[in-house]
């Protein structure tokens, strides 16, 4: 928590959860919607409470979505924290490397050594090596450098400098299905990104950092219970007021028509997947295998879920205004057409983690972040996380490397 309250600097002021001193602009939008306000007013028929911050810890409600945009703008890891410190005489930053492996001396890391503009090139370091590649890439790095499940890593010709058999284990992420409505009013913002009406909000955009391009992708966020009996929600739920599609060449593309979609997920999925190198030639792609649904109580939650999306859009003042269920439609009825349907038309959340994670002795990082077995190896990323969060993972993954910053500066300063 005390990480989350660093960065933020949050537009609803301070309060227990929230942070206003950080470099982190978390923002609510200005403009409520009438599809948005109707799709909250019959979850609240539902017995969802309608709340001020959806990030509270007492989170069970629906509100409109924080999100991280400010003055119309993305408020990436980058834009908060990389960019008022790339003037530093201590920082070099470097673009268009793509790192192969990292260098060792026994078990001490020496460096890396990667690609820049066709050409090999080694960054070497008498200090740490710090990987923050994510939950796909970063087991990916370490095992290509020797640090995995050595029999594994030997099969493939790889030496192996320490054996850590759960890096690239553990892999958890979000499964998600959009769900599609027509409207039969001119609720949505279709038209408002289509034609003239995109020039005109491009316009607006560029001029002054408003209109429909400068909002969130999503305006209403979720969290609720999917039964009565449970301490604390284990679904969420989120909402945006426009329709898309795909065309031949599997491009999103808006709908013409007025609509809106919508998409939940289990909060805490505990099917597991892996990740592995399926050689040591960094160009050839790892084997990812996500087994999405693959524990029961991921299925069970899944179509309690399903069920109750189905339920919120049968709601009024939402039901009158909706003509149809575009998608995954109306032939999706039985537990196993839901189940089918998220496995075959679903989605990454992505949410990627764990492949790395910290723990006790037999995970890859201790509680420092250290890679066991060797000197000079952190992991700082979304592959750090031992389970799911129960929420996306943007805010989490940064207060990730603001709590790595701390454990770094105090190794240091010994």
């Amino acid at each position: 928590l005390r990480s989350f309250q660093a960065i933020e600097n949050h537009e609803l002021g301070p309060g227990d959860s929230r942070g206003v001193d950080g470099p982190l602009h978390i923002t609510i939008s200005p403009d409520h919607l009438e599809i948005s306000d109707r799709f909250v007013s019959a979850a609240g028929l539902l017995g969802v409470r309608r709340v001020s911050d959806l990030n509270h810890p007492d989170q069970e409600g629906i509100a409109y979505a924080p999100r991280t945009i400010y003055k119309g703008r993305r408020e990436s890891a980058a834009r908060a924290f990389l960019r008022p410190a790339r003037g530093r005489p201590n920082l070099q930053i470097e673009t268009g490397v793509t790192v192969e492996r990292i260098l060792f001396e026994e078990r001490r890391t020496r460096g890396v050594s990667a690609v820049r503009n066709g050409n090999r090139v080694k960054f070497e370091t008498s200090g740490e090596v710090i990987v923050s590649a994510g939950a796909l890439a970063s087991p990916v790095l370490l095992q290509r450098s020797g640090i995995g499940p050595a029999a594994h890593l030997k099969t493939l010709g790889v030496e192996v400098i320490y054996d850590s058999p759960r890096i690239g284990q553990n892999l958890l992420e979000h499964r998600l299905l959009m769900m599609h409505y027509r409207l039969n009013r001119p609720l949505s913002v279709n038209c408002e990104l289509l034609g003239l009406r995109l020039i005109k909000n491009g316009l607006r955009y560029v001029f002054g950092q408003s209109g429909p391009l400068a909002a969130g992708s999503y305006d209403v966020g979720a969290f609720i219970k999917t039964r009565a009996d449970l301490d604390r929600p284990d679904v969420e739920i989120l909402m945006a007021p426009y329709g898309y599609s795909f065309d031949e060449n599997d491009q999103p593309i808006v709908l013409r028509e007025h609509s809106f979609h919508m998409f939940g997920y289990p909060l805490r999925s505990r099917s597991q997947g892996s990740i592995l190198i399926k050689s040591a030639d960094t160009t050839i792609p790892a084997r990812i295998r996500p087994n999405y649904l693959s524990n029961a109580y991921d299925r069970d939650v899944t179509v309690a879920m399903f069920q109750f999306m189905r339920r919120l859009v049968a709601q009024s003042p939402l039901a009158e205004v909706i003509s149809e269920e575009i998608a995954p439609g109306a032939a999706v009825e039985t537990d196993e057409d839901i189940i089918a349907a998220f496995r075959t038309r679903g989605h990454s959340g992505y949410h990627a983690c764990g492949t790395v994670s910290m723990g006790g002795p037999d995970a890859p990082l201790d509680e420092q972040l250290r890679v066991r077995g060797i000197d000079g190896l952190r992991v700082v990323d979304g592959s750090v996380m031992p389970t799911m969060v129960s929420a996306n993972t943007n805010g989490p993954i940064m207060a990730i490397g603001w709590r790595a910053a701390e454990l770094i500066r105090q190794g240091c300063n010994r």
